[in-house]
Formats: structure tokens, sequence, C-alpha cells
């Protein structure tokens, strides 16, 4: 992997994820357009590029596509766990 630093979403970033300098994140878009199509998930990639936030890949120093800026929870922020039924209080339907 190079170490260089590559300018974000610049046509050499773009062509350092052509080449394959980004493993982890080309095996995810793989899995996800195996899940949802290809068309499907070329879309937001195009999306990505053109400055929409809905495509967002950083790895080994390369960064493409645009980071969606808005405040959300991070993934370590999460608590997933078994699902339990909650009891509604006073004017539950029935």
């Amino acid at each position: 992997m190079k170490t260089t630093e590559i300018e974000p979403n610049s046509p050499a970033a773009w062509a350092a994820v052509a080449q394959g300098e980004t493993p982890d994140s080309l095996a995810f878009i793989a899995e996800m357009r195996a899940a949802f199509g290809a068309d499907a998930i070329n879309t937001e990639i195009k999306a990505g590029r053109n400055g929409q936030p809905t495509f967002y890949l950083r790895e080994n120093g390369i960064e493409i596509g645009t980071k969606d800026t808005r405040q959300g929870v991070s993934v370590a922020d999460m608590v997933i766990g078994p699902l339990a039924a909650t009891v509604q209080g006073r004017g539950a339907k029935k």
C-alpha cells in the first residue's frame, strides 16, 4: 500500500481505489452490490463523487466521495441487543 499523501476526492484518489489500494472498502462495496444490485450502489457512489453525502470511503490514507457532516450516532456508541417487548401504560389500545 502506498503511504504518500493523496488529495481527497482527487483523480489520483479515485485511481488508487481502482488499482485496489483500498481492499477492505472494495470488498464491502462488492458485498453491497451483490445484496442491493450494482445499479443502486453505483448510483450512490456516483452521487457521492458529485458532492452528495451518499458515499464516502476512507482507507489507507485515501479519501473519496462526500462525507456526511450531519451529527449522527457512531457505531461505537450503539448498543445492539435482543429485542424486548415493552409494556404499555394507561391508555393503551386493546
